[in-house]
């Protein structure tokens, strides 16, 4: 069963700020969590696949901020530019890896944080 979207996106960890990520990775985060198919289609399946790690009790921090960075935040960038950017624009100038990597971080940890502490559910 696929959690209602308004519950998941008005939760409390979508209320936390955005200071200590760049302007960019500020963008990208904003845009894949208000925007529901990039929602469903990119974040819903990392964040259930870590839930089941937690779970599990084999979640790993570092491998979870290299899902978001390698798979998650990439195609993002490149939904973002292909929306939003012009036909000269590239996903890599406009999302640099510094950009994805905190962006990584910042969902590999407010995952963890969701579901070790508030237990709420991505199931």
């Amino acid at each position: 069963m696929v959690p209602d979207v308004n519950q998941i996106i008005f939760s409390p960890h979508f209320l936390m700020n955005y200071e200590n990520l760049s302007a960019a990775a500020t963008e990208l985060c904003i845009y894949a969590e208000h925007n529901e198919p990039c929602y469903r289609a990119f974040l819903l399946p990392a964040f259930k696949n870590l839930e089941r790690k937690i779970k599990r009790g084999i979640f790993d921090l570092d491998k979870a901020i290299l899902l978001f960075q390698k798979y998650t935040t990439v195609a993002l960038a490149r939904q973002y530019t292909l929306e939003h950017g012009s036909m000269s624009d590239k996903w890599s100038d406009l999302f640099t890896v510094s950009d994805r990597k905190q962006l990584a971080e910042y969902w590999a940890e407010m995952v963890r944080d969701e579901i070790k502490i508030s237990g709420n559910s991505y199931l």
